[in-house]
C-alpha cells in the first residue's frame, strides 16, 4: 500500500516478536509462514537479517551491541554494551555513526522507508548539572545532524523513539524530542508502552506527549502496557486507551506491532481499529 497521504498507512510487526530471550542473550526462532507477506520492522543485529523477510518497511538501528556465539548448533546473540549516541567518547560515537550509516545505506538500497533509533543520555559518573547535560546534548546533536544529512541524501526517514529509561540530558523525554524536531534532525517513532511507563513514573502523560508531537509522529510501536514496567502487552491486556490515542494520530503512516510473543491477536485488533478510524 502506498503511504504518504492522510488516510493511508501500513501495519507491520517487529522482528523482535519472534526472539527467544534468555539471560544475557537472544536466540532467533523460525518466523511462522503466515507472516511471510507481512511488513516488518527489522531490529538490526538481534538475530535476523534483511534476507529473512520479503518486506521490510523500517529498520530499528541498534540500541545495544550483540556478539555472536555458538552453543553446539545454536547461534546465540550475546548482549554487549548499550549504544549511546550522546556519549562524550568521540571515538566510540564515530564508530557507531559509521555503523548506522552502513545500515541505513543498505536499508535505502532495499527501499526501506525509515530508520528508528534511541536518543542518548549520560553514560559517565559526572554530576548531572546543566553544563554537563549541555555537553551530552552537543555530542548527540552532532551525531544526529550527520546521520540526518545522510538519511536525507539516500531517501530514508530518520526517527527517534522515546525510550523507557530516565532522560539524563533534558530530564524530560518530551523536551528532548522537541529539541530534536526543532533542530530538524528527525521525526518521531512513538512507543506506547514506553510512554505509559514514564507516565506512571510521574513524567509527561501519554495524552500530553501525543498532543504535543502528533504532527511529527510518523511511526507508532503498537502494544498495550500496564505502567508498572515497560514490557509490551497484547492490545486489550493493559490499561491504555489505545483507540483514543490512535484517533489523534491521523498523520501517522506506519504502525508496528512490537511484542515479545506471537503478534497475531494484536495485529488483528490493530487492523480493526485502524480500519474503523481511517475510514470514518
Amino acid at each position: 500500500m502506498l503511504i504518504g497521504g492522510f488516510m493511508r498507512y501500513i501495519i507491520g510487526v517487529s522482528s523482535g516478536c519472534f526472539l527467544h530471550r534468555g539471560d544475557g542473550y537472544v536466540l532467533r526462532k523460525s518466523i511462522p509462514a503466515k507472516f511471510r507477506k507481512c511488513w516488518f520492522e527489522l531490529q538490526i543485529g538481534r538475530g535476523y537479517f534483511f534476507e529473512d523477510f520479503e518486506k521490510v518497511i523500517t529498520v530499528h538501528l541498534p540500541f545495544r551491541e550483540y556478539h555472536v556465539a555458538y552453543k553446539g548448533d545454536m547461534k546465540l546473540f550475546l548482549e554487549g554494551r548499550d549504544v549511546n549516541i550522546a556519549t562524550l567518547d568521540r571515538e566510540l560515537r564515530n564508530f557507531w555513526l559509521k555503523k548506522f550509516i552502513e545500515i541505513t545505506s543498505e536499508a535505502a538500497s532495499r527501499d526501506v522507508r525509515a530508520a528508528v533509533l534511541h536518543y542518548g543520555g549520560c553514560d559517565c559518573q559526572s554530576g548531572l548539572n546543566d553544563e554537563h547535560r549541555k555537553r551530552h546534548w552537543k555530542a548527540e546533536a552532532s551525531f544526529l545532524k550527520r546521520l540526518s544529512v545522510f538519511c536525507d541524501d539516500v531517501g530514508v526517514k530518520l526517527l527517534v523513539e522515546n525510550h523507557p529509561y530516565d532522560d539524563t540530558v533534558f530530564l524530560s523525554h518530551l523536551e528532548h524530542m522537541k529539541a530534536i524536531i526543532d533542530n530538524g534532525f528527525a521525526q518521531i517513532c512513538l512507543d506506547l508502552p514506553h510512554a505509559y511507563y514514564r507516565e506512571f513514573r510521574g513524567e509527561t502523560s501519554v495524552e500530553m506527549l501525543v498532543s504535543s508531537l502528533k504532527d511529527e509522529i510518523l511511526e507508532v510501536h503498537l502494544a498495550d502496557g500496564n505502567g508498572l514496567n515497560h514490557a509490551p502487552l497484547q492490545l486489550g491486556e493493559g490499561g491504555m486507551e489505545v483507540e483514543a490515542i490512535l484517533q489523534q494520530l491521523g498523520k501517522t503512516e506506519i504502525f508496528i506491532i512490537e511484542l515479545r510473543e506471537d503478534p497475531s491477536p494484536s495485529l488483528e485488533t490493530a487492523k480493526k481499529i485502524l480500519r474503523k478510524l481511517r475510514s470514518s
